[in-house]
């Protein structure tokens, strides 16, 4: 008692409980004494304050009992005081976290629930039974699977392992409302201690209109995504080819198949007429056809999308004024969607889209096929353009090639014709000695310009093979030369041909066009066969037929341009040529002619 109060123990004599006991608690034992000296109470308890000698205020557990004499008068009563204060503060500051906690708890708009580790309720906050719908007494003591999707419960069940081992749990499940609808919620777990006891603590979020943003976000971003695809594929149409059809009919394809339509078509403006046509078109009625193959340029609707030089949808063709009588009765309730094409600043055409019925075009498809509209545009003009490059090559070409015919072969020809009319005027003199002088003269010239032409003509076939394998070259030719024909004709091409130089193709082509056309014109034959074959830097080219052939002692050492050398060994009229050595060399270091040009080595048999 001493130790508790801070005084010795002759100072604690001479005062009374009263004088110890702190100012507030004074009435707290008055009734307590009354009972016991009254004889009601033989003993109580009580928890009051006391002052220490150092002014520290402490909190005790006051036990007394009142001892009586025999008569039952009081003669003493006897205390036990047991020192309570680090209890009473521990109460205290415990007291004050449960304030907080419940302030927290009622407060967050979070929904808050404190579950046992098997998933029965425990505690739920005001927000957590709004959300779900349900009055706070009716979810304590059930089970938290009752408020979750049965799609969501193995992510209910992580959760609760997860807490067991003493770990956050972070995820998404769906609840249920207490009406039975759904939504989406963030869950956010921890181990929890609650009343001393280990338990599960659990932060509900609504998350439902964050998914739908989510959703819608991800909805545009996949639209945008396709919109830059149909722009990419559109560019990718107009650079791989430049042929005006193509890049236009591939164009509205792939149009028509982002915007999930059916009926589209593409009317270009004729610069020649002012008026617009129809390029390309896909899924139109015949009787609409009839109707809008022609347009001029002011009229319908392309007329007035190529006037106004916007875009333009039309909510039903039935009540549209500009639309054809055609479109009114057959596409009566469908909607139209048109915008202008565009290049260098000035609306050149315009892409019309027919949706089906009941089909609405939103503002972003719109755009798309404006955008869309404006690249082929662009690609169309460029197609154009390249169309009239071709035409001014092609007579650029002519002029060149007159040029050469000019420069060579008329100037020769005529040399030819002045020494021939020389050579006649010599033998008119009877002077043959200059007329012979004349025609050798005459046959030099015309040597040259028999090498200048050949000259010219390889010039220009050469260059059509340079981009082509020889394979694809024999075969178009041999198409062409044996069309209307009743051969028979088999062709054995290598199936490992190297790249041949374009002047080595040339010659190849060459050979193969003179041997078929004989045949054709002159063997009589039923069978023909073509084999190309390649190795050991050789290249061979076997042309062989069943026809009539030719004597071999009918002609000398030579025939035409060729050399003959008779092979009695043969058994069909055929012809091989050779060129051996490096196949990327120039053909003319490898072979020669009687007078210093090419070899070339022909075989003819009867």
């Amino acid at each position: 008692m001493c130790e508790m109060f801070g005084y010795r123990s002759e100072e604690l004599i001479a005062r009374t409980f009263q004088e110890l006991t702190y100012t507030d608690d004074l009435e707290l034992g008055a009734e307590l004494l009354q009972d016991l000296i009254a004889g009601r109470r033989d003993y109580g308890w009580l928890e009051k304050r006391y002052v220490r000698k150092d002014g520290k205020i402490i909190w005790t557990l006051l036990s007394t009992s009142v001892v009586r004499s025999a008569d039952g008068q009081p003669q003493y009563m006897v205390s036990q005081i047991q020192n309570i204060t680090e209890r009473k503060e521990a109460e205290a500051k415990l007291a004050e976290k449960e304030s907080q906690y419940r302030s927290i708890f009622e407060a967050s708009q979070d929904g808050l629930l404190v579950l046992q580790l098997d998933g029965a309720i425990v505690d739920v906050s005001p927000a957590f039974c709004k959300l779900h719908g349900y009055g706070c007494g009716e979810l304590i003591g059930r089970h938290a699977a009752l408020l979750i999707h049965p799609d969501d419960h193995p992510v209910f069940d992580e959760y609760l392992q997860t807490v067991r081992r003493g770990e956050v749990f972070l995820g998404r499940v769906v609840d249920l409302h207490k009406n039975g609808t759904s939504f989406h919620v963030e869950v956010h777990g921890a181990p929890f201690s609650y009343r001393g006891e280990p338990h599960a603590l659990a932060v509900f979020r609504d998350v439902t209109m964050q998914m739908q943003l989510q959703s819608i976000l991800e909805e545009e971003v996949a639209a945008r995504t396709r919109e830059l695809a149909a722009l990419y594929d559109v560019t990718s149409v107009a650079s791989a080819s430049l042929e005006l059809k193509t890049v236009i009919e591939q164009s509205l394809e792939r149009v028509l198949e982002v915007m999930d339509c059916r009926i589209g078509g593409i009317h270009l403006v004729n610069p020649d007429t002012g008026e617009m046509n129809l390029v390309a078109w896909r899924n139109i009625p015949t009787e609409i056809l009839a109707e809008i193959g022609t347009l001029p340029a002011d009229g319908g609707i392309a007329g007035r999308i190529l006037k106004h030089g916007a875009s333009l949808i039309v909510p039903s063709m039935m009540d549209d004024p500009d639309a054809v009588p055609a479109a009114r009765q057959l596409l009566s309730r469908h909607r139209y969607v048109g915008a202008p094409m565009r290049s260098k600043g000035r609306a050149i055409g315009v892409m019309s889209i027919v949706g089906p019925e009941g089909r609405a075009f939103k503002t972003e498809e719109v755009n798309l096929l404006a955008s869309i509209a404006t690249q082929i545009g662009v690609a169309a003009e460029n197609a154009r353009l390249y169309e009239q490059v071709e035409v001014l090559a092609v007579a650029e070409e002519r002029q060149r090639i007159a040029r050469d015919i000019h420069d060579t072969l008329a100037q020769g020809f005529t040399g030819i014709k002045l020494q021939l009319d020389a050579v006649e005027s010599a033998l008119e003199r009877d002077e043959s000695a200059s007329a012979y002088q004349r025609l050798h003269v005459a046959r030099q010239l015309a040597d040259q310009s028999l090498a200048e032409a050949r000259r010219s003509v390889w010039a220009l076939r050469s260059k059509s093979l340079e981009d082509r394998r020889i394979g694809d070259a024999l075969l178009d030719s041999l198409r062409g030369l044996t069309a209307g024909t009743d051969l028979e004709v088999s062709v054995d091409l290598q199936d490992d041909l190297p790249e041949f130089p374009a002047e080595l193709k040339s010659e190849l082509l060459l050979v193969s066009q003179e041997a078929i056309t004989n045949v054709v014109r002159h063997a009589q034959a039923q069978h023909l066969s073509i084999r190309l074959t390649h190795a050991d830097s050789q290249a061979q080219l076997r042309i062989c037929d069943d026809g009539r052939g030719i004597s071999p002692n009918r002609y000398g050492e030579g025939l035409g341009e060729w050399w003959v050398w008779p092979d009695h060994h043969a058994t069909a009229h055929g012809a091989t040529w050779r060129h051996a050595a490096d196949p990327y060399s120039s053909p003319a270091r490898h072979m020669h002619h009687r007078h210093g040009g090419f070899r070339r080595r022909r075989s003819v048999t009867g």
